[in-house]
């Protein structure tokens, strides 16, 4: 009895490309919205990184959006969601391609926000502690091993080149590429250990104020989202053999497979954020102090103001003491209330002299 399953009209029109679509379009849009933040942030206080911070996260950003739009393009031109059995040949073909351009960009957009990642670490704390410092050399050096990985390995995975979307060529060979598409993630997993785990170790030693601590614990806890994100990705390749039906299968392990380097990226540039928030803050507290000390100086003024016209008019009542009234002044009285002069007649006081008492 054949393991395959049975084709049917149910069979043929299931389609699960919609999380897919939608997945790339909002990683498209949040991926430019942070990066819009960090260069604000930037030109707000500009660091003293001497520009790499900027060209990783740049670079990041390129991979980054390259696999989100890859990832549009397979729902609409590559058959992602649908059944093998119910595509034609030439949308298996397109979607080999476009399997063959994620090869080429997936690991260069999760290197590139790590070695972001890995160069504020640095900065912070492994120029003064020996064992952050080894850590994050080693951390460096694998990173880059992956990245030349990732670079040479989709070039050589098949021979002749073309045999990559076309297996009817006679002698073309290729090694295990699903083999490839699940390990090439451990070592991401183990570099997100290694960072995260220092970054925090040494932020809780610090000997800061409580608030500030759990403060930086936060900011650098960004990391560890990206961590939970290669888990997830490196779990989903193990579940299904994604070539048994590729363009069904290979829907889910597409989005985990934007989603991890996306959360990479954004984790990167958010953890340099800081100065932008720290401008907002300050900004929101001078408005709402502007605000509050002009409302209570005004309100204080017309206070006195009311006192003194006051005072004055019921002396002249009294016949204690005199007053030489302004001419275009007017007392007011109304319902019991005395000394208030009304906004909108045309009086003023400035330059005039009251006798006090």
């Amino acid at each position: 009895m054949s393991g395959r399953p049975e084709v049917t009209l149910e069979y043929l029109a299931e389609n699960v490309s919609q999380p897919l679509f939608h997945t790339s379009v909002a990683f498209i849009v949040l991926e430019c919205v942070v990066l819009t933040i960090f260069l604000a942030a930037r030109y707000i206080k500009r660091p003293s990184d001497g520009g790499e911070m900027l060209w990783l996260v740049l670079l990041g950003f390129a991979f980054c959006e390259g696999l989100a739009v890859i990832g549009i393009l397979l729902v609409k031109y590559g058959g992602a969601g649908r059944h093998m059995a119910a595509v034609d040949k030439a949308t298996i073909t397109r979607r080999l391609k476009l399997t063959k351009s994620v090869e080429f960009l997936y690991i260069p957009a999760v290197t590139f926000p790590k070695l972001a990642m890995l160069r504020l670490y640095m900065r912070l704390f492994a120029s003064h502690r020996i064992v952050a410092r080894y850590v994050a050399h080693a951390t460096g050096a694998v990173l880059i091993l992956l990245f030349i990985y990732g670079v040479i390995a989709p070039l050589v995975s098949c021979r002749p080149f073309e045999y990559n979307w076309n297996k009817m060529i006679p002698g073309g060979q290729w090694w295990d590429i699903m083999g490839d598409y699940r390990w090439c993630g451990f070592p991401n997993m183990m570099t997100d250990l290694a960072l995260t785990s220092q970054s925090l170790l040494v932020t809780w030693r610090l000997q800061v104020p409580l608030p500030t601590k759990i403060s930086l614990l936060l900011t650098f806890a960004l990391g560890t989202v990206g961590f939970v994100m290669s888990i997830v990705r490196f779990a989903e390749f193990f579940r299904k053999d994604i070539f048994v039906d590729m363009t069904f299968y290979g829907a889910n392990t597409m989005l985990w497979a934007l989603v991890e380097p996306g959360t990479y990226f954004m984790a990167a540039t958010l953890l340099t954020v800081r100065p932008l928030l720290r401008l907002v803050v300050k900004e929101s507290k001078a408005s709402f102090s502007g605000s509050h000390i002009r409302s209570k100086g005004s309100r204080r003024s017309r206070i006195i103001l009311g006192q003194i016209i006051k005072t004055n008019h019921i002396k002249m009542k009294s016949g204690k003491g005199s007053i030489k009234q302004p001419d275009n002044v007017a007392f007011v009285e109304t319902n019991g209330r005395h000394g208030f002069v009304r906004l909108e007649d045309d009086y003023s006081l400035r330059g005039r002299h009251l006798d006090l008492p």
